[in-house]
């Protein structure tokens, strides 16, 4: 995680980030306009700055990759406290 003084920093900033995942927070209605491809650029104000920083940092993606697809598992997830509802999303490949 870094701070910078501008939109251009931060972007170039994370444009050359070894990071997989590249997210880019605008407080205050800060102009997103010329976000490159693949870094995500969230909205925040100052009173939700932090939440929003802990949710982003709390999104987790996971994998598996089986030989044969036909069983079953169960991933469980608990809710920390303060944060809004979690959310999974599935998404089923071959």
């Amino acid at each position: 995680m870094t701070v910078s003084p501008t939109i251009a920093e931060a972007v170039a900033r994370l444009s050359i980030s070894n990071h997989l995942r590249k997210v880019l927070i605008l407080v205050d209605g800060a102009g997103g306009d010329s976000i490159p491809g693949g870094i995500l650029a969230l909205s925040a104000n100052a009173s939700s700055l932090m939440k929003t920083v802990v949710e982003v940092r709390n999104q987790y993606v996971i994998g598996l990759f089986v030989a044969q697809p036909s069983g079953k598992f169960e991933v469980g997830v608990r809710q920390p406290r303060g944060l809004q509802q979690l959310k999974a999303n599935v998404l089923l490949g071959n």
